[in-house]
């Protein structure tokens, strides 16, 4: 989990992934 986490923030994500995410095909959010 410590790994991910650290790929998500380096990506400039937040470390816990608390964002919204979007499918890139269907413009829908995910769940």
């Amino acid at each position: 989990v410590d790994n991910i986490s650290k790929a998500l923030h380096k990506c400039g994500y937040q470390m816990r992934g608390f964002e919204t995410m979007y499918n890139g095909h269907t413009g829908r959010r995910l769940n």
